[in-house]
């Protein structure tokens, strides 16, 4: 089991980041399932203070979806 995506559920859930100013991103992170719906991500995403677009890539056995959050690391 998995989280849901859309329609369906989440096989594999990765993270990466981009500090778009600045010219930085991070190599993708796999997230390992703990519990069903539950994803952990270990890591070091954000190298510095700064607005920062985290991308979250889902994937499932209906497609792939990718949400993006921006977020100010201090």
């Amino acid at each position: 089991m998995g989280s849901k995506v859309g329609e369906g559920e989440a096989e594999t859930v990765a993270l990466s980041a981009v500090m778009a100013l600045m010219g930085h991103s991070t190599p993708e992170i796999p997230a390992t399932e703990r519990e069903p719906g539950r994803f952990v991500a270990v890591g070091e995403l954000f190298s510095m203070s700064g607005v920062w677009e985290l991308s979250i890539r889902l994937d499932g056995p209906a497609g792939v979806e990718q949400l993006a959050v921006r977020t100010l690391i201090t």
